[in-house]
């Protein structure tokens, strides 16, 4: 069980915070995997999308293990939030270390579309490091719990060289393939400078693609990502609003409150049950739509933006 996991994770690319990942790594290998569902809420006529635990692109050995969110789910439902005209305003409500970046470009780039047509606001409470910052980034603000971690802009992939340890107990393996790269990477040699530089390279274009998301979503420069959003490191909330990485610090009841959800129950209405029956849907169906503008968007925008 454990070598399987381990092997499974060598595959991906991650933003993901390491010593996060390593632990739950090793946790997993000795434990069942438990199940554990978030749902989008309705409060008022506020839409808030749970981002919880460890990001990956849909239904897969990371979700069943992290007990987290799959990007396509998400999508899924952050589209039909904007698009039902019985919601005014979405919130992220981020609880996650990142994840895997399959399917985080793709969403991301739907958040910053979806913000544009209604307000989005994503917050950290009490995590938003990595692949889900780069996703909270991308929201028509960004706010972070007074005891929240913000951060961890990076990228990374690793490798297991477990060819020593086999060699002690007289294990060897050999593969025959083709061509010439087919089986790089793999636990049982060393890796060659080559491949250490192609995986290299591949890091390099994933951590662009990343820190240009987060300098569109939070209007610097990927300069200034790069050079003042950590460097891979994560900040308190207040350091976080210091350094530009989110707007203010504010809990989730401020946030649902200033966007209109006042004094209101998680449902009073059946067009509120309706609206949350169909964001449950298209949760657990992970078929994501496409995002319809409504002629009023503008007004509405600006109105919600106000009270924040």
């Amino acid at each position: 069980m454990r070598h399987d996991i381990y092997a499974a994770a060598l595959l991906e690319t991650w933003a993901i915070r390491s010593e996060w990942l390593s632990a739950h790594l090793e946790l997993a290998s000795h434990a069942a995997p438990t199940k554990q569902k978030n749902l989008p809420a309705i409060k008022g006529n506020v839409a808030v999308l749970p981002m919880h635990g460890a990001i990956s692109q849909r239904s897969s050995i990371w979700q069943d293990i992290f007990r987290g969110v799959s990007t396509e789910q998400f999508g899924a439902a952050f589209v039909r939030a904007i698009n039902d005209d019985r919601i005014g305003a979405v919130v992220i409500n981020q609880d996650s270390p990142g994840g895997t970046t399959a399917g985080v470009e793709e969403l991301s780039d739907l958040i910053h579309q979806g913000s544009k047509i209604k307000t989005v606001v994503a917050l950290a409470n009490s995590e938003s490091a990595s692949a889900a910052y780069w996703l909270g980034s991308q929201a028509t603000k960004m706010m972070a719990a007074p005891g929240a971690e913000v951060g961890s802009v990076g990228v990374y992939r690793m490798h297991v060289d477990e060819s020593q340890a086999m060699e002690q107990v007289g294990v060897r393996v050999k593969f025959m393939s083709v061509p010439e790269y087919k089986t790089e990477g793999n636990p049982y040699e060393p890796m060659s400078a080559d491949a250490v530089a192609h995986h290299m390279q591949q890091v390099n274009e994933t951590y662009d693609v990343f820190t240009k998301a987060v300098a569109r979503g939070r209007s610097v420069t990927p300069a200034k990502v790069r050079s003042d959003f950590g460097k891979g490191r994560s900040f308190h909330a207040r350091q976080a609003a210091d350094l530009g990485m989110v707007d203010r610090v504010a809990t989730l009841a401020q946030v649902i409150d200033e966007l209109g959800g006042k004094g209101k129950a998680d449902i009073i209405t059946s067009a509120a049950a309706d609206a949350l029956a169909s964001l449950c849907e298209a949760w657990e169906s992970g078929v994501i739509e496409s995002l319809r503008v409504p002629a009023t968007r503008h007004e509405r925008r600006e109105r919600l933006i106000s009270r924040i």
